[in-house]
């Protein structure tokens, strides 16, 4: 699309999606909204890559505003 990978900003919530975001060099910023999201050992693959976490829109919104 012709933006520079660090000019983009990628919300993911699988592990996959946040290691390709780190490999393009991208903001990431990891969501952990929805139902499937719930399981500790999912939780803490997520946590595991110390990138910022929102668990709600709410606080994706803030999360957003310090990227």
């Amino acid at each position: 699309m012709g933006f520079n990978p660090e000019d983009c900003i990628v919300i993911e919530d699988s592990s996959t999606g946040i290691e390709a975001a780190i490999a393009a060099c991208m903001n990431v910023v990891g969501f952990l909204g929805g139902s499937h999201t719930n399981y500790g050992w999912y939780q803490e693959k997520i946590y595991a890559y110390g990138i910022p976490i929102a668990k709600n829109c709410d606080e994706l919104l803030q999360q957003l505003k310090f990227i």
